[in-house]
């Protein structure tokens, strides 16, 4: 706006001096100022990014390979960007989620298109960026396959509020809780207000250190806390990725601790990526009912594992294939355990890799589970599935 006002008055100058020139200068001068003050402002540049990720997966009875069962899962996140100038952009998010990828599935096959925000990003000098609008952050997300996009340091969450980035630091604040319906389906209004902050501290060789924080007022008779400390970074042929937090509900609750190790070694056309994962879950002091603030799947909601371990040897012999056999022990948690009637169990899960161009990824996998203690059925478990990723 201000750029076309001030060409305006500039051309209506030109136009008043045209009597003191000569017949020349007036003829390029004033057409000079009609092209300038005719000119269109440039049209807003429209781009498009997202990933899918797509599969389906087969559970046999227990026992065998008898009496087959097909879900399917999706999971679709499609940004629009509309660039207004090279300061300034709008987003616009839509989703689609049918349960979460992979074999989380919730069968529909086929989800409605969602509106999951929209933000103003405002470069206001070289250091600072200020937002406007819904600002989904988190921090500490998993690397490992059944848990991607989740996150343990602060879980993902969502404001309609602001924020700024500057020098490292990312701070939002904002309405949130935002969508709630009663048990009529009407529209609940919020009263929370969250507020989530965290610094990149870059250190040598590209490794980072990241605190975060997030602290939601509003909730009645809580005061609901999570921050921790997250680490990513490479020795040699190392790389390693941590994350240590806690959580705060009320005084009628625990505190929860979370910690996540994943490390990744490769050497030549081999590599080994491994989990380490422990959530001592905030509890309800009378009934052991788990906390509302718990880390938890960001689709789903389903809360994490007690505890498991990964651990998977991979070769890549280069190019279009590559093959993994996961290798893995789980302590369900106890919402999981009691619907399933087991709590532990050994996974081995080998995994073909095909990976037909960049950006591109399909996955085929089999499963076994064999359950160590619950009460259920404890004979093996078989699954298998396909998955498809892609990102633009």
């Amino acid at each position: 706006m201000r750029q076309s006002f001030g060409i305006k008055i500039q051309s209506h100058r030109i136009t008043a001096g045209c009597a003191a020139m000569t017949t020349a200068a007036i003829v390029v001068l004033c057409a000079a100022a009609a092209e300038v003050s005719a000119a269109p402002s440039p049209a807003p540049a429209l781009s498009f990014n997202g990933y899918v990720d797509a599969d389906f997966a087969t559970s046999f009875a227990g026992g065998g390979f008898k009496d087959p069962t097909h879900t399917t899962g999706l999971e679709i996140d499609l940004t629009t960007t509309v660039t207004f100038s090279p300061k300034v952009n709008a987003v616009i998010y839509t989703t689609m989620n049918d349960g979460a990828v992979p074999a989380q599935g919730a069968g529909n096959t086929w989800d409605d298109v969602n509106f999951d925000g929209a933000a103003i990003n405002w470069q206001y000098d070289d250091k600072t960026t200020i937002f406007v609008g819904d600002l989904i952050y988190g921090t500490g997300y998993f690397n490992y396959y059944l848990n991607k996009r989740s996150a343990v340091a602060v879980g993902e969450h969502a404001v309609r509020g602001v924020g700024f980035a500057r020098d490292g630091w990312t701070v939002t604040t904002g309405a949130t809780g935002l969508g709630g319906k009663d048990s009529t389906g009407a529209p609940v209004p919020t009263s929370e207000w969250s507020t989530f902050v965290k610094y990149d501290y870059h250190l040598a060789n590209g490794r980072t250190l990241t605190p975060s924080a997030k602290y939601t007022a509003g909730v009645k008779g809580a005061t609901p806390f999570t921050g921790g400390l997250s680490f990513d970074g490479a020795f040699g042929a190392w790389s390693v990725s941590s994350d240590a937090a806690v959580n705060y509900y009320s005084s009628d609750y625990t505190p929860g601790f979370t910690f996540l190790l994943e490390p990744q070694y490769s050497f030549g056309k081999y590599s080994v990526a491994g989990s380490v994962f422990v959530n001592k879950k905030s509890e309800q002091n009378t009934t052991s009912v788990a906390a509302p603030n718990n880390p938890s799947q960001t689709v789903t909601h389903k809360q994490f594992d007690d505890f498991f371990v990964y651990l998977e040897p991979g070769y890549n012999p280069g190019g279009t294939y590559a093959f993994g056999l996961p290798l893995e022990f789980h302590d369900a948690s106890g919402a999981t355990a009691v619907a399933q009637g087991y709590d532990q169990s050994v996974w081995l899960v080998p995994t073909l890799y095909v990976y037909p161009g960049s950006g591109v990824q399909w996955w085929i996998w089999a499963q076994v589970v064999e359950h160590l203690k619950g009460t259920g059925s404890l004979d093996p478990q078989y699954f298998a599935g396909s998955e498809i990723i892609f990102k633009f």
